[in-house]
């Protein structure tokens, strides 16, 4: 068994995991807008602040009306 053979064995496994937990008839969430979207997401616009190293960094808070 090479290893290649290995790795699409375990994608399978995986994509028919990932299907099997997926209600029927639900579309598959969008992180991406949950994280993203300013007015429906779950976070507040990311604030900037330099770290302790000097380093400009981005803080997310999640939003207070959950």
């Amino acid at each position: 068994m090479d290893l290649s053979s290995v790795s699409d064995e375990k994608k399978k496994k995986k994509e028919s995991e990932s299907e099997s937990t997926q209600a029927t008839g639900l579309s598959p969430a969008n992180i991406k807008w949950l994280k993203t979207n300013e007015t429906y997401g779950l976070f507040k616009r990311a604030s900037r602040y330099k770290n302790k190293r000097g380093v400009m960094a981005e803080r997310k808070v999640l939003k207070e009306k959950m």
